[in-house]
């Protein structure tokens, strides 16, 4: 699967990401960041999605510019409080920054397909 490419402000605050999940499903989740050689992965967002609380987590780094040609990879497994046939998940991932969603990507797909999932890359300029 190939990272969806997003660009951030060098001169910005700093970058999170955002997970939602749709449906009034319920969702676990995990976000790492590699390396600009695509090494090193380092999680720094965990957590499962049951309420209405965003599910927003600053990007690691000493600064923005030091994203410049990293990689997210989040994962989601979803699951139906109600486990209907047929039933779709939605998940959409965001990167704000300054308050200003500089890129996302939606997996949509049924309940019983396989996890959502997905790599990001960042540009810094």
């Amino acid at each position: 699967m190939p990272a969806t490419p997003m660009n951030l402000k060098a001169g910005g605050g700093r970058p999170a990401i955002e997970i939602i999940v749709g449906n009034l499903h319920r969702a676990r989740f995990d976000v790492s960041l590699f390396d600009a050689s695509g090494s090193n992965p380092q999680t720094f967002g965990a957590g499962l999605n049951t309420d209405n609380i965003p599910d927003i987590f600053p990007l690691p780094g000493p600064t923005v510019s030091a994203l410049d040609g990293t990689t997210i990879f989040w994962r989601t497994v979803i699951s139906s409080p109600t486990g209907l046939p047929n039933e779709t998940f939605s998940v959409t991932v965001r990167i704000i920054q300054d308050g200003k969603v500089m890129g996302s990507e939606t997996r949509t797909g049924l309940v019983t397909d396989l996890p959502p999932e997905g790599f990001i890359r960042l540009h810094v300029s």
